[in-house]
Formats: C-alpha cells, sequence, structure tokens
C-alpha cells in the first residue's frame, strides 16, 4: 500500500469542495448517521444503471449478475466497508465524480450551511453531494472501483486533497465500488451491528436491491475432548478393574464449547409492495409500515377542519347547506293516469296529468 501511494497521482479538490470540505468537517452537520443513507443510496443508483444497461446488453453482467449491497464492519482496524456489484467509476469517473461538483446547486447549498438556520437531515442528500457526508465519520475514505470498461483503481481522500493510483491487487471486485471509512474515534458506534441494523431499517429498507451485513453470532458446537493420560490405580483398585472401565467407555468424548460464526444477513428482506409478485401482495403479506401508512392516509388529517365547523349556526354568515329535495304536498299533488300513445314512434306508456 506505501508504494501505491508513492506512485498515486495527487489531486487538489476543487475550491468550492475545499470549502464544502471545511462546514463539513466542523460538525455543521449534527445528524451524522445520515452518512450510511446517502452511501447505500449512491450503491443503489449505481445498480440501478448496471440494471438498466443489461436490459439491451446482457454481456455487461459478466463479471456478476448478482446485483446487490454489502456492508461489513471492521472493528480491528476501525473501518468500516460499503461494496457494491453495480456500474463502477474508472480513473476518469473518480477524477471529476469524487473531485469536483457540478456548480448547480453548490453555491446553493454552501450558502445554506453557511446560514445554519435550516440544518435538517435531507439538506446535503438534496444537492447531490451525499458522499461527501463521509467525512463526518470518517478521517480517511478510500474507494475502490472497477468499471467494464477500465482497470481497478483506487481513490483515496483525507478532506485535505486526493490521489488516484492503479490498484496494485489486481481485478478483486470483479466489477463494481467499495467503499472503506476509516473512522473518527468519536464515531466507533457506528461499527456497531445493532446501530448500523438500526440505520438502515431507519433509512433504507425499502432499497430496490438486498442490503447485506457481515454479522457474527455465539453457537454451541461439539468438540472432541484431548485424550488424558492414563489414571493411576487408586488404592484398594488393580490394573484389571482400571482396564474394565476403559473398555466400558469406548465411545469418543466430547465436549459442547462457544464459538463465533460470521455470514451475511440480509436487512431488507420486506421489498416494496411494486416489487413484489402479483399473487404475493395481498392482505396477509402487506408490511406493517404500509398498513400503518394506510391507516394514515385514511385517517381524518388533524390539520383540516370542515367549513361547517369553522362557523357555529349563531354566527350571522352560517347558513346549512341548500338540500334539493322533491316534496309532494296533499294539495298540488294531481293524480296520475296512464294514456297509451297512439303514435308508431312511441314504444312505452306515458304519464299524463289531468
Amino acid at each position: 500500500m506505501k508504494a501505491m501511494r508513492d506512485a498515486a497521482e495527487k489531486h487538489e479538490y476543487q475550491a468550492e469542495v475545499n470549502r464544502m470540505m471545511k462546514l463539513i468537517i466542523n460538525s455543521l452537520y449534527r445528524n451524522k448517521e445520515i452518512f450510511l443513507r446517502e452511501l447505500i443510496s449512491n450503491a443503489s443508483d449505481a445498480l440501478d444503471k448496471i440494471r438498466f444497461m443489461s436490459l439491451t446488453d446482457p454481456n455487461v453482467l459478466s463479471a456478476t449478475s448478482d446485483l446487490k449491497v454489502m456492508i461489513k464492519p471492521d472493528k480491528e482496524n476501525h473501518a468500516l466497508h460499503i461494496i457494491d456489484t453495480g456500474i463502477g467509476m474508472t480513473r476518469q469517473d473518480l477524477v471529476k465524480n469524487l473531485g469536483t461538483i457540478a456548480k448547480s446547486g453548490t453555491s446553493e447549498f454552501l450558502a445554506k450551511m453557511e446560514e445554519g438556520e435550516n440544518m435538517s437531515q435531507d439538506l446535503i442528500g438534496q444537492f447531490g453531494v451525499g458522499f461527501y457526508s463521509s467525512f463526518l465519520v470518517a478521517d480517511t475514505v478510500v474507494v475502490t472501483s472497477k468499471h467494464n470498461d477500465d482497470e481497478q483503481y483506487v481513490w483515496e481522500s483525507d478532506a485535505g486533497s486526493f490521489s488516484v493510483s492503479k490498484d496494485p491487487r489486481g481485478d478483486t471486485l470483479g466489477r463494481g465500488t467499495q467503499i472503506s471509512l476509516f473512522m473518527k474515534e468519536e464515531a466507533y458506534d457506528f461499527l456497531e451491528e445493532h446501530t448500523i441494523k438500526d440505520l438502515v431499517k431507519k433509512y433504507s429498507q425499502f432499497i430496490n436491491f438486498p442490503i447485506h451485513l457481515w454479522t457474527s453470532k455465539t453457537e454451541k458446537v461439539e468438540e472432541p475432548v484431548d485424550e488424558e493420560e492414563k489414571p493411576e490405580p487408586k488404592e484398594g483398585e488393580t490394573d484389571d478393574d482400571v482396564k474394565v472401565e476403559d473398555e466400558d467407555d469406548e465411545k469418543p468424548k466430547v465436549k459442547m464449547v462457544d464459538k463465533t460464526v460470521y455470514d451475511w444477513e440480509t436487512m431488507n428482506d420486506n421489498k416494496p409492495i411494486w416489487l413484489r409478485a402479483p399473487r404475493m401482495s395481498n392482505r396477509r403479506t402487506t408490511t406493517p409500515s404500509i398498513r400503518a401508512s394506510a391507516r394514515t392516509a385514511m385517517s381524518p388529517s388533524p390539520t383540516f377542519t370542515s367549513p361547517l365547523r369553522e362557523r357555529s349556526p349563531s354566527d350571522p354568515s352560517f347558513t346549512f347547506p341548500r338540500l334539493h329535495l322533491m316534496t309532494f304536498t296533499k294539495t298540488t299533488a294531481k293524480p296520475l293516469t296512464t294514456s297509451k300513445c297512439t303514435s308508431r314512434e312511441c314504444s312505452s306508456p306515458t304519464i299524463s296529468r289531468k
């Protein structure tokens, strides 16, 4: 890695990026957890792009057809890895997309951040600068990416400048992007499994692609017991008595021990209803969140007030709604008689009054 860093091309950030970096690192953004939402959203976009391309050219999925997002915490190295099998980026893409920002919207974003009046959690995602939220929690960000049209490259930054170099390890991703965040000390909590699960459930439950988390759990497993030395005869026992006991216990001895097992766990099993098969989209399979949304939509809005309730009957301007009803009184009603029409054009009896 040291040789790769020495041979890497050094680049300076665009002036607007430097200005924005300082604002982000100075913690104007208090809700730091949104970094994971933004990175997963970017990964989902990359997967969408390769999926759409595969509709006209199936060969773009030759490296792997498994479209997914993977999150792997590394507590030992204080790193969090977000990996996708999306379209990936070429060397030029890394320099252009991660080193500069489109001017449209950038000045407005910076103005809103400097004002600090409305620092909502959606602000950073509204202007297409979600990737830079990585520096809310990380001192160093390393992006490894492989595009079908280029070799695998590594982009690295400490928020001051960035470098791009060819990956000496070769093609390890096949296709896609891996973002590695080397966390700040105050952000170590984002390496905990329960924290990541809560954030995925909160922000990214209905991402169109599966999100897998590298998890660990403890299981009870059988382990053979090491052979012990031959026991010495006790007082009053002979060697023949010890041999008889050994013959009775011929089965191998095992003991139950705790073992840590690592595996990928899917975080977003509940697919959006529009992605389910028609036979699966019924009342029983409707997720609790969708049910809650339906109940909310069907319940009266607390902010809506009926015009009739805004004014009381004692108000001079109050009038009851006019009802158009047909009324018949005894004095005006006349007996009805039926007469047949003599014209050939009439095909049904008519009603007339005397």
